[in-house]
């Protein structure tokens, strides 16, 4: 499970019927507003108040890590929809 908190990321793995806090991604300068995962892929989208999109991925560490950050946007990133192939 992943949770924004202002403009960090809080990861979070279900286990034994419990959350259990494991990492936070401080990409992010300012309100992330949006996350989604995508199910094909160990992947998720974060868009922000910075007026960013950020891909995460698992590195080898199975942690998680901006693969790639999409900047220049106009304005702030309220909502991300997928590709059909991705829901």
């Amino acid at each position: 499970m992943i949770a924004s908190c202002k403009s960090q990321i809080k990861v979070f793995e279900f286990k034994s019927g419990m959350f259990k806090y494991v990492e936070i991604l401080s990409e992010h300068s300012q309100n992330v507003y949006t996350l989604n995962f995508m199910k094909r892929s160990d992947q998720f989208i974060s868009g922000s108040e910075d007026k960013s999109i950020i891909i995460w991925i698992r590195n080898q560490n199975n942690k998680w890590i901006s693969q790639q950050k999409l900047n220049g946007h106009a304005g702030d990133i309220y909502c991300l929809l997928l590709n059909n192939n991705e829901i």
